[in-house]
């Protein structure tokens, strides 16, 4: 991910705040197969993961499971049962339609996955296609070239009928690393949507869930591309933080003091705001202001020296101030980046649980 892309998330984070809130199988249905590729294709398969057990947050591939539908308020079950990526060069007239540039890093992400209707009621196709969180998209099941969609739209009138099943290929174009942080949605309106990751959980060190104090917290795993890694060794409560830096009246907020390590082994730009945790209540971001101290110096966060490069690695003390009033019941969150609006799927640390 580029460093735009970066801020553009941390954009997010605080708009988010403010309102207070593919490893192989063997084959692909023939059908709608794409092409085969070279040795650059990045899969993840059901073999791989098939004795992994699901649980109430995610879905595994191979494993079927039931969606609500949005519009149709109809059940039907989903198997995803292959996702992989291949070269944009490899599809370079299906991407120069959709992106102004082809970068490098730029690829297309497929899956292949099958949808049964099994309510009586007719389900539109439109409510069975899966949001893929890196492009913020729904596939397109017209790509590759099938028999059964000369075109995007054409996939959004068709219905699937009571017990009728349907095998189907999707593409979107991403970029490389997106897989080790993306996942498939199914419905997203609900709380806890229905996910697939592309990259299963257990392969990851930057796991969903709740992290101990000195526990190291990998808040990016590209495997062999590097990592962006938080060890946080002590949190502590100041009522009246002397911080010398910022123009924000902090007159009214006590602060968390975290003591903490960042270090950055990706290729990316990465701010040290990114790495450092959010202020949540009950699962909402609070209004807050972060200060960094480093070997007695203050770190001005949004100037040069606060960003690291690959390689770098700082440690400080996190001033995250908060209204008073509110101090002693925040918790300490890292967002999930691309489920932003689903605080289910952060990595928490075990303070104020």
């Amino acid at each position: 991910m580029k460093y735009t892309r970066l801020l553009f998330l941390l954009s997010i984070i605080s708009l988010l705040f403010i309102t207070a809130c593919a490893q192989d199988t063997d084959d692909a249905p023939e059908a709608t197969s794409p092409t085969e590729t070279t040795g650059e294709e990045t899969t993840t398969s059901e073999d791989d993961t098939s004795a992994e057990a699901s649980n109430e947050l995610y879905h595994e591939i191979g494993e079927t499971f039931v969606i609500t539908t949005y519009y149709s308020d109809a059940d039907a079950e989903v198997t995803v049962n292959k996702v992989w990526t291949e070269p944009a060069d490899d599809h370079i007239e299906y991407v120069e339609e959709r992106v102004s540039s082809i970068e490098e890093d730029t690829n297309v992400t497929f899956i292949d996955y099958t949808v049964k209707n099994i309510s009586d009621e007719d389900i539109s196709l439109s409510d069975l296609l899966p949001t893929y969180t890196a492009a913020n998209t729904e596939v397109d099941v017209s790509y590759p070239e099938n028999d059964l969609f000369t075109d995007e739209l054409e996939s959004y009138d068709y219905i699937l009928e009571s017990n009728d099943s349907l095998d189907l290929v999707g593409a979107v174009v991403t970029e490389e690393n997106y897989e080790y942080t993306s996942a498939f949605l199914w419905n997203i309106t609900q709380d806890i949507p229905e996910v697939v990751f592309f990259t299963p959980q257990s392969e990851l060190e930057s796991q969903i869930g709740i992290y101990e104090i000195g526990e190291p917290i990998y808040l990016l795993d590209y495997k062999d591309n590097g990592s962006l890694q938080a060890t946080i060794n002590d949190v502590n409560i100041e009522e009246d933080p002397d911080i010398e830096q910022g123009s924000v009246d902090l007159s009214q907020m006590s602060a968390l003091v975290v003591d903490i390590t960042i270090e950055n082994t990706i290729d990316d730009l990465i701010t040290i705001e990114q790495a450092l945790p959010v202020p949540v209540i009950d699962g909402e971001m609070v209004t807050r202001t972060f200060n960094f101290n480093s070997d007695g110096n203050w770190i001005d966060l949004y100037e040069s020296e606060g960003v690291l490069e690959k390689g770098d690695k700082i440690t400080g003390k996190a001033y995250i101030s908060v209204e008073k009033d509110k101090i002693d019941d925040v918790q300490l969150y890292y967002f999930h980046q691309d489920l932003l609006t689903f605080p289910d799927y952060s990595k928490v640390l075990d303070y104020n649980l």
